[in-house]
C-alpha cells in the first residue's frame, strides 16, 4: 500500500547517528509512512547498517535505501524526487530524531488541507527538547506563506517543514559542479511566493545539533559554494 507520508533522510557519514532516528521512527504512534534514505556517498558503514533495517519486515513500515556520489543534502533532496511515494514529504536529518506522536499529528492535521492546492504543506516547531522550541509562531494555526510569515516577520530558527511532493519536485535545487551546500530556505522562499503554508504551535521534531551537523558547519560550507549562495540571495 502506498504510504501517505515520506520521511526523507539524506545522509553522509552517520552510521553511529542513525539508530537513534530509526529508533525514533519504530515509536510511532502511527505507521503510515515510508522511511527513505538518501545516502550521499558515505565512506562510513551507513550502507551495511541501513540494509538490516531494510530487511526487517517487523516494524511497521517500510525502510527504503538508495546511494548517490557525495554532493551534499541538497543534491540528495534532488535524487530523492524519483523514489518518493508518499503524498507528502517530511525531511528528517540523520542526527535528529521525531516525537512519538509525529507521523500521526502530520496526517491528522494535512488530511484538512490535503484537498487545497493552494497549500504546499506543514510547517511545525522544531525543538531542542519537547518543550523547548527553536522558533515562535505565536498563535496555534496560521495560514501564510514563507515569505510573509518567516522572511518579513523575521520569525527565525529551524522547523519541522512538511512539504507536498508534487511541490517538492517543481522547485529542485541548482547544483554547481564542485559546490555543497545549498540552504533548504531557497526550496521554501520559491515554494512560499506561489503557495501558502499553514504553521502550527507545536514540536515534533527534536534537534541534535552536534559539532559536524550542518548547521554548525553552515558559514564555512556557504562560503565554498559562492555559486548556490548567489542563487539564495536573488530571492532575498
Amino acid at each position: 500500500m502506498q504510504p501517505e507520508l515520506t520521511v526523507l533522510t539524506p545522509a553522509y557519514n552517520r552510521a553511529e547517528l542513525l539508530p537513534k532516528c530509526y529508533e525514533s521512527l519504530r515509536a510511532q504512534t502511527c505507521f503510515d509512512f515510508e522511511w527513505l534514505i538518501v545516502d550521499d556517498g558515505s565512506t562510513d558503514n551507513t550502507e551495511e547498517i541501513v540494509n538490516s533495517w531494510v530487511s526487517d519486515k517487523s516494524v511497521g513500515f517500510e525502510t527504503v535505501y538508495v546511494k548517490k556520489p557525495n554532493g551534499g543534502k541538497h543534491t540528495a533532496i534532488n535524487y530523492s524526487s524519483k523514489y518518493i511515494r508518499g503524498s507528502v514529504v517530511l525531511i528528517l536529518d540523520s542526527d535528529d530524531y521525531l516525537t512519538s506522536d509525529a507521523v500521526e499529528t502530520v496526517l491528522s492535521y494535512w488530511k484538512d488541507y490535503s484537498s487545497d492546492g493552494k497549500i504546499c504543506g506543514l510547517s511545525f516547531l522544531k525543538g531542542y527538547d519537547e518543550q523547548t522550541s527553536t522558533a515562535k509562531f505565536g498563535s496555534e494555526i496560521q495560514r501564510s506563506n514563507h515569505v510573509d510569515f518567516r522572511v518579513n516577520k523575521k520569525i527565525n530558527g529551524d522547523c519541522c517543514e512538511i512539504i507536498r511532493t508534487d511541490v517538492l519536485k517543481e522547485f529542485p535545487f541548482p547544483e554547481f559542479k564542485g559546490e555543497k551546500f545549498l540552504g533548504e530556505n531557497y526550496l521554501w522562499v520559491n515554494a512560499g511566493l506561489k503557495y501558502d503554508t499553514v504553521y502550527i504551535n507545536k514540536i515534533i521534531y527534536i534537534g541534535e545539533y552536534l559539532e559536524g551537523g550542518l548547521s554548525k558547519r553552515g558559514r564555512a560550507l556557504r562560503m565554498k559554494s559562492p555559486m548556490a549562495v548567489w542563487q539564495a540571495q536573488r530571492l532575498n
